[in-house]
């Protein structure tokens, strides 16, 4: 017979519990949104979209451990492209563990919540563990790879540009310091932004303080 992880939560007193929970589930996931919008803010609503999938709720209702922990894995693969604070990953999960215990108090007899609150906080463990090896591992490798695309993809022309824009130089500027067209100033920046995948300009500003190509305080 398998011998069952120490960290592992009973599934039978998991489900009963969650089943008790159940007509508090709304209430349940808007006190969660709250605490994320009071919290983080926009980043906030971004991972109630991402961890609030269709499959995660049935999985938890009926103690699918391996589903929920594949769920919130890929959820955090997700998130790890969407330039997200590992902080605010943490805190998610633990605003969400949160979220169920006024209800779970409220619910349960005495005689089952100590059962009930430690094959809980199992689960929790199991499940931050599981969001954060794959939120670690992928924002670990994306970096990596993206430092490797920059090395092969920026030209020196194109580093030259970058610096002057997060300096606030307007691009006539640019192309008067580098003697070259405005024309071409705006090309090199829109092969930047595509190169790097940047959005607008604070990104480009933020990737440039990051490499130090520019000095913060004199800019």
């Amino acid at each position: 017979m398998k011998k069952k992880s120490g960290l592992a939560p009973d599934r039978k007193i998991f489900s009963e519990t969650i089943s008790r929970l159940e007509p508090y589930g709304g209430q349940i996931l808007d006190r969660w949104s709250q605490l994320l919008r009071e919290s983080l803010e926009e980043p906030g609503a971004l991972l109630y979209r991402t961890f609030c999938a269709p499959n995660l709720l049935p999985a938890l209702k009926e103690g699918d451990f391996p589903s929920c922990y594949r769920i919130l894995a890929e959820a955090a693969e997700e998130l790890s492209r969407a330039d997200l604070k590992f902080s605010d990953l943490l805190a998610a999960l633990y605003f969400f563990r949160e979220s169920f215990y006024p209800f779970l108090f409220e619910e349960l007899p005495p005689e089952q919540l100590l059962g009930a609150t430690l094959s809980m906080d199992r689960f929790f463990q199991n499940a931050l563990a599981a969001a954060s090896v794959s939120f670690i591992d992928l924002a670990a490798q994306g970096e990596k790879n993206r430092e490797a695309d920059e090395k092969r993809a920026l030209t020196k022309r194109e580093t030259e540009v970058i610096q002057r824009v997060a300096e606030g130089y307007k691009n006539r500027e640019i192309a008067e310091q580098l003697g070259i067209g405005v024309k071409t100033v705006e090309t090199h920046r829109a092969n930047i932004m595509n190169k790097l995948g940047f959005r607008n300009l604070s990104q480009l500003i933020r990737y440039a303080i990051q490499k130090g190509m520019i000095n913060i305080e004199s800019s």
